[in-house]
């Protein structure tokens, strides 16, 4: 979904600016922010994020996330990438599974293997991000949350 609004008002040039919105979901609520750009006219752009994918419908991080985020008609999606100790990266907010999945550890201190064995909800896996970028490529955009520098 997008809205674009354009200012003619000439009576005053200086003040008028133009504003990039952005809007997610945040614990259910929509939030929105925004940046000034440097123009004379007044411009609106509005940008839907599915934060972590559409985790309202499905499990944060997850491929059915971004499915639906994408089914749903998001612009974008923001996502998390953490590596694990064999150098895989993996799609998830925090390096503790235990925050989103059933299992307990630090993604930093497990293989791919063993992370890809926790359930991050209705069977999903911890994704990685080449199975992410698969899954994306062509039809949405993504905005990549490094948590991990090893995940650069």
């Amino acid at each position: 979904m997008r809205g674009f609004l354009q200012s003619s008002d000439k009576a005053a040039p200086k003040i008028v600016r133009s504003w990039q919105f952005a809007v997610k979901a945040v614990r259910g609520k929509l939030q929105t922010s925004y940046c000034e750009l440097p123009t004379a006219n007044c411009e609106l752009f509005m940008i839907v994020i599915a934060h972590r994918g559409a985790k309202a419908v499905a499990p944060e991080n997850t491929l059915l996330a971004f499915e639906r985020a994408m089914q749903m008609g998001a612009d974008m999606i923001e996502l998390d990438l953490h590596a694990t100790r064999d150098g895989h990266v993996v799609v998830i907010h925090d390096n503790d599974l235990s925050q989103t999945t059933n299992l307990r550890g630090k993604v930093n201190e497990m293989t791919l293997e063993e992370v890809r064995r926790a359930d991050a909800g209705k069977g999903e896996r911890v994704p990685t991000l080449p199975e992410t970028l698969e899954l994306t490529r062509g039809k949405i955009q993504l905005y990549l949350e490094i948590k991990d520098p090893k995940a650069a």
